[in-house]
């Protein structure tokens, strides 16, 4: 039971690996990317949070 689970997550990972080969050097610049868009809104967010803005982040719904 447990090695076709370990067999199947293998798989997805071969599956991605030869994805992420023709794509080369591009794949860390989308990493990149992504990291400094994240870093940014978080630094945006949390100047907002100490100006008293809406924390909708923490909010109970």
């Amino acid at each position: 039971m447990y090695s076709a689970f370990w067999n199947g997550i293998g798989a997805a990972f071969e599956f991605l690996f030869r994805i992420v080969v023709p794509i080369g050097g591009a794949i860390d610049l989308i990493f990149c990317l992504t990291i400094a868009a994240g870093l940014a809104y978080w630094l945006m967010y949390g100047a907002r949070m100490e100006k008293g803005g809406h924390n909708y982040l923490s909010e109970n719904k």
